[in-house]
């Protein structure tokens, strides 16, 4: 998930243009914060790029929330079969 380039998290961009920055809302990737996903030449005039509340939220769901409840799942199976 943090490899793939799939823009699923909400986020904010902030640039800078003609002295002045703009805050953009748009969908960011995980792969971005590690330097992948993008080239340099976008990122000209972008001073920061971060995710909002709900991009955090939707992270850690994705990341840790859903492998739990499979792994939660799995497990009552195993123990509702013996």
């Amino acid at each position: 998930m943090v490899f793939l380039s799939l823009n699923l998290f909400e986020g904010e961009i902030v640039y800078a243009q003609n002295g002045k920055q703009y805050v953009l809302e748009a969908p960011l990737s995980l792969a971005y914060f590690l330097g992948l996903g993008y080239e340099a030449s976008e990122m000209t005039n972008v001073v920061d790029f971060y995710l909002t509340r709900r991009g955090y939220m939707l992270a850690f769901s994705l990341l840790f929330g859903f492998p739990i409840l499979l792994a939660y799942r799995s497990f009552l199976a195993k123990k509702n079969k013996i």
